[in-house]
């Protein structure tokens, strides 16, 4: 079993960082790891740091327990001729086992920005739903195209033994709009239907002349 320590250095008070001993691999997900990935402040000992306050973060974790790290730092330090102003806690924590790079692989809020880029890569996609009308379904392929979005059109996604309402049931769902191209009476115009998932259709009629 490890134990994790963390020291928190903040850019309004730099000179003091903020130890916390002896967490657990959940504790430290929980109070430090999760606000930080999350973009949310961080709460050791009644003291809340914001991510915007965070100069570095350093965590190491050792295989003892704190309690019996203490006595060796506090022997250490009276044999020492040098007096310096810092806590034995932050000693303990600055011994153990370096893992810092292991565990924060990105800016704070990294979780969050990532979440809101996803979402945004998926509002882009639009499903398209089509008939037998070739040449109208490309130029609307191409039209979204021209517009930056990026058209799915079932039949150009691979089967994978799936049935037809089973490969439209994995796709449709990851998609926020749909495109409903319908045959009207006219044969020089058509109908396309425009729908946001789970809303209802706006639709528009189209001269193809």
């Amino acid at each position: 079993m490890y134990y994790y320590h963390v020291r928190i250095t903040r850019k309004s008070e730099p000179s003091h960082d903020i130890v916390a001993l002896d967490l657990s691999q959940n504790q430290l997900r929980e109070r430090v790891l999760q606000p930080y990935e999350n973009g949310g402040p961080i709460l050791i000992h009644g003291t809340t740091i914001p991510t915007d306050d965070l100069k570095q973060i350093k965590i190491t974790r050792t295989q003892e327990h704190s309690s019996k790290i203490l006595p060796i730092i506090r022997a250490e330090r009276a044999q020492s001729r040098v007096i310096v102003a810092i806590s034995d806690e932050w000693y303990v924590a600055k011994r153990g086992e370096d893992v810092t790079d292991s565990l924060i692989l990105a800016p704070p809020g990294s979780a969050r920005s990532g979440l809101q880029t996803q979402g945004a890569k998926m509002n882009k996609r639009v499903f398209v739903v089509h008939g037998h009308d070739d040449p109208t379904k490309q130029e609307l392929e191409l039209f979204l195209k021209e517009l930056g979005l990026e058209p799915i059109v079932l039949h150009r996604k691979p089967d994978e033994g799936r049935t037809i309402i089973e490969k439209f049931r994995s796709t449709a769902p990851s998609h926020t709009r749909s495109f409903c191209l319908l045959r009207t009476m006219s044969p020089t115009r058509h109908l396309m239907m425009i729908s946001p998932m789970g809303n209802g259709p706006k639709s528009t009629e189209q001269d193809r002349t």
